[in-house]
């Protein structure tokens, strides 16, 4: 913590004697400081410290002074027995008294309610009740501090009593102490839900209560008598001063801490603004004074773990790769911290503390001390080593054993301005120390004379030595950055301007990352150019391509690509470096394009590692396959080519593989290159064998057709020639125009072609086209199942007269048409015409079969009469057997009864079921016949004897 008087005033002597400042105060903005002075309320500027305001209306001294919450109106009090209520525009608005001198005055922090207490009693005012009512007290009244939510009032008296009273303005409660209560405060922050009243009695003794009574801290001795309490920091410490002739700083439950301010006399009282880290205070001797406190980060650094103090009490380890914290409560002032591998060092006021850092099973931080150093050492730094201790003071380097044993000191010429512990063997660490007078001097704290590294004409601020122990980077006081090779006589690699801070990466040897004053982060990797970054705050550590930086005390992390730095390795064909850069961290695509190049440039071990870094198998796979063919190929330049161009395929530079491929007189490789691409019009061009052409056309027409591409596949297939599966192609796309083009360029003797084509038009149902293709060929039969299937019947028996073999397949068709017509009769001379009478019977036994059902007897019996006909009809060329023929003779036989029966039957049935009279002779006799011929055998269907008789 740093402390600076921003402004002091002293009172002017009034008969050799100065007045104390007995009290003073802020306004809620901040703006103004309100101080007692003798009989005099003065009122400061608060920044300037400009005297605004020297009122007078007491008589008497002032004692005591405060503001309200809303800043309008201001109090004072004093030995005059007189309470004066203040305009901010420094105005008397009114007063009142009380029988004694006051003593202390309260505003509630809620509403213009304020309490005044005298020497025996004291009271509350408000502006709309113009009475002041008054209680007495148990002796007299000292100070009064009010809860934040302005319900409870805490007085505290002479005798060591301290009064709570409610909201009612009842007493609540009283609490005990052995001294008087000069001073005392409610915390703004309330512990576990309940208020925290903060007590400083004159036994020096510092105590905590709450509002009933009990103690909340434990209570803390005070080496002088605390005249003023006041809270800093919103509650999170207190300020105390009194006849100690200071103002202190201590933790919210009573811990010391640091001192803020210095007086020549008693402190009075001491107040923060209310709005800034700052504070006033003033003393005995009549001295006001504002002091700004600037709280300074504490913290440390080493590899990728950040120790800073939290709290001013506690220390925080952040270990930055895990991102865990762990809190390491102190409960005492942290002044210093430094840490080293697992140890971190603690100095506090009176001791320093080492602790050992370490993950339990379960990967929790945990920490343990394992060394106390009880004294008191001053010191400007600390450094902690794997078993020792070194501070720096002014010229001095002190060694200590974790023991508090003083083993070895230094002696340098200038002032230690920096000193950086590197690492090294256990007890053999090396430290870098930076001195006033430009030195660099490398410390091993085994050995008792330090080595200078370089020597600069201006004082150093800070170094930082490379992971290999060869490249030292300074930045002294004028901002400058030298980098020194320190294994070629010290020279000079690079120098920079503006720089606040430098440090290398632990992990690559000549990368370093540089702060620049205008905000630019600059990342340089040996003698490329810089890569920048606009970062505020100041870089501290760098690990592969993670960057830590510092902001008004906020650590960030940055992850740095380093893909500037791997870019120009790549372009300079240095792989093994640039190799060595991406292990720090790269984007996958980087990975993915060193492997490339690297494969390009025939590296196959970096690029293999490269693939593998990325888990790219199919590159891995065609590495291992490469590598195997650079075996076998030997030293043989036209491999190594041939390799390339492969190498090339598989980064997708096709036109430079297939160009490859062509020097070293391998052109089908190439061409097949583009086949597995699919890529045919770049194999036609670098195809140069008509014979290869033709073949590749018909790949290109395999893959169209197997794409489904019909319309592809039949051009494809005709310019090379296979009609066949041009036409198959065609008549699978639907290009029935394309295909009638190819049908009539065929000649006449390529029938089989020709008539898959009239198929296919059939399929479309384009019959001329058809016609004309079968024309073409001369296939007369096709050419009647067209007409046929057309029911084109004139043109079908044209083609059979002049050619009557196929005279069957017209007529059949014919004799269906006929039937399906109910020209039956023709039909049946159709099937005859057709030589056919397997049909012809076939139709007179269902028409002979429909009529019975029907009960049509007289067509029934006509169909009979022909049927018996037909069975003595055989096929042409057919030579029927004896039992065929006597077979046939039965049922002929049979066909014909059954005629006469229902011939005889249909008159007789129609008689029986039509209102029509019938000759009743004609009638008798034909039932007679018809009952003579039942009788002989099997009575025929649908014939009743009811109706014959």
């Amino acid at each position: 913590m740093k402390t600076s008087v921003r402004w002091s005033e002293t009172s002017e002597a009034v008969k050799g004697i100065r007045p104390p400042i007995n009290s003073l105060c802020y306004s809620p903005s901040g703006d103004y400081i309100v101080a007692t002075c003798g009989v005099r309320i003065l009122v400061y500027a608060a920044t300037a410290g400009t005297l605004l305001h020297s009122l007078q209306g007491h008589t008497d001294t002032a004692y005591c002074v405060d503001y309200s919450h809303d800043g309008k109106i201001f109090a004072s009090g004093g030995a005059d027995r007189t309470v004066i209520i203040w305009s901010n525009k420094a105005e008397g608005v009114l007063k009142y008294a009380h029988k004694d001198p006051i003593q202390a005055l309260a505003f509630n922090p809620t509403c213009n309610r304020l309490c005044s207490v005298s020497n025996c009693d004291w009271g509350v005012w408000s502006m709309d009740v113009p009475n002041v009512g008054k209680a007495k007290l148990p002796s007299k009244g000292l100070c009064a501090a009010w809860t934040q939510d302005g319900q409870n009032l805490a007085i505290g008296t002479m005798d060591g009593t301290i009064i709570i009273i409610n909201k009612g303005d009842t007493e609540k409660q009283r609490i005990r102490r052995n001294a008087p209560v000069w001073t005392l405060a409610f915390s703004p922050l309330r512990e576990s839900g309940v208020d925290v009243l903060a007590v400083g009695s004159w036994d020096q003794k510092l105590s905590f209560y709450n509002l009933s009574g009990n103690a909340v801290f434990k209570e803390r001795n005070l080496d002088y008598d605390p005249c003023s309490i006041s809270f800093f920091n919103g509650g999170e410490y207190i300020l105390i001063g009194g006849s100690q002739h200071k103002v202190t700083l201590y933790t919210k439950d009573g811990n010391r801490l640091v001192e803020v301010a210095q007086a020549d006399d008693w402190v009075w009282c001491a107040r923060q603004h209310p709005k800034l880290k700052q504070v006033s205070c003033g003393t005995n001797d009549g001295t006001i004074s504002v002091i700004d406190v600037t709280v300074t980060a504490v913290h440390t650094f080493y590899s990728d773990q950040y120790i800073f103090r939290e709290n001013m009490t506690n220390v925080m380890v952040h270990q930055l790769t895990l991102d865990r914290r762990m809190v390491i409560p102190c409960n005492d002032y942290v002044q210093k911290l430094s840490t080293y591998r697992d140890r971190l060092a603690v100095q506090f006021e009176e001791r320093i503390v080492v602790f050992e850092l370490f993950f339990d099973d379960e990967r929790n931080m945990r920490y343990q001390d394992v060394a106390q150093i009880r004294q008191h050492i001053e010191c400007d730094s600390i450094c902690v080593t794997s078993n020792m201790l070194v501070f720096c003071k002014e010229r001095r380097m002190s060694l200590y054993d974790l023991q508090g044993s003083k083993m070895r000191e230094w002696s340098m010429e200038s002032p230690i301005r920096f000193a950086k512990l590197i690492g090294g063997d256990e007890d053999a660490e090396t430290i870098l120390v930076g001195l006033k007078n430009g030195q660099t001097l490398k410390v091993f704290v085994d050995n008792s004379f330090p080595t200078m590294l370089v020597k600069l004409n201006s004082p150093i601020r800070s170094l930082d030595l490379n992971c290999m122990r060869t490249l030292l980077a300074v930045v002294d006081e004028n901002n400058i950055l030298k980098v020194f090779n320190l294994t070629n006589k010290n020279e000079i690699l690079f120098q920079e301007n503006s720089v606040t801070a430098a440090v290398w990466n632990t992990d690559f040897e000549d990368m370093i990352a540089y702060s620049t004053t205008n905000n630019v982060l600059n990342i340089k990797t040996s003698t490329l150019p810089a890569f920048q970054q606009t970062m505020r705050g100041t870089v501290i550590g760098f690990k592969a391509n993670r960057l830590f930086n510092l902001h008004n005390g906020n650590l960030t992390i940055v992850d740095i690509p380093h893909s500037h730095a791997l870019y120009h390795y790549i372009e300079a064909k240095d792989f093994d470096k640039a190799y060595s850069i991406a292990s720090r961290g790269v984007a996958e695509v980087d990975w993915k394009m060193l492997g490339l190049h690297a494969m390009t440039e025939m590296n196959l071990d970096i690029a293999r590692k490269a693939f593998t870094q990325i888990r790219e198998v199919k590159f891995v796979e065609l590495l291992h396959a490469l590598e195997l063919n650079r075996r076998q190929a030997g030293d043989s330049k036209e491999k190594e080519e041939l390799l390339l161009a492969d190498i090339l395929a598989f980064q997708g530079k096709y036109s430079d593989a297939a160009r490859k491929f062509i020097k070293c007189n391998n052109e089908p490789r190439a061409i097949e290159m583009y086949c597995d691409l699919k890529m045919w019009d770049e194999a036609k061009k670098v195809c140069s064998d008509e014979k290869l052409l033709k073949n590749l056309i018909r790949q290109q027409a395999h893959w169209s057709e197997d794409s489904e591409n019909y319309v592809e596949a039949a051009s494809l297939y005709e310019a090379c020639g296979d009609f066949a599966k041009a036409i198959s192609m065609m008549g699978q796309g639907g290009q029935v125009e394309k295909l009638l083009a190819t049908c009539r360029k065929l000649p006449k003797s390529e029938v089989a072609l020709i008539s898959e084509c009239a198929h296919y038009f059939k399929q479309f149902n384009n019959i001329p086209y058809a016609i004309e293709a079968f024309e073409k060929v001369g296939d007369n039969r096709s050419l009647i199942q067209i007409y046929v299937d057309a029911g084109d019947w004139k043109n079908a028996f044209t083609i059979i007269e002049k050619c009557p073999q196929y005279a069957r397949e017209v007529y059949v068709p014919w004799a269906g048409w006929l039937g399906e017509n109910d020209m039956f009769e023709e039909a049946l001379e159709a099937f005859r015409a057709a030589r056919w009478p397997k049909e012809a019977i076939r139709m007179m036994e269902t028409l002979a079969s429909n009529s019975v059902v029907c009960r049509k007897f007289r067509d029934a019996a006509f169909y009979l009469i022909h049927l018996a006909d037909e069975y003595g009809t055989f096929d042409d060329g057919t030579e029927p057997s004896e039992a065929l023929k006597a077979a046939r003779i039965l049922l002929s036989k049979n066909c014909v009864r059954r005629g006469e029966i229902y011939y005889a039957f249909s008159t007789i049935f129609t008689s029986a079921t039509q209102p029509f009279v019938f000759n009743e002779m004609v009638l008798f006799r034909q039932a007679k016949y018809v009952l003579a011929m039942v009788s002989e055998g099997n009575v025929p269907m649908n014939v009743g004897k009811a109706e014959i008789l």
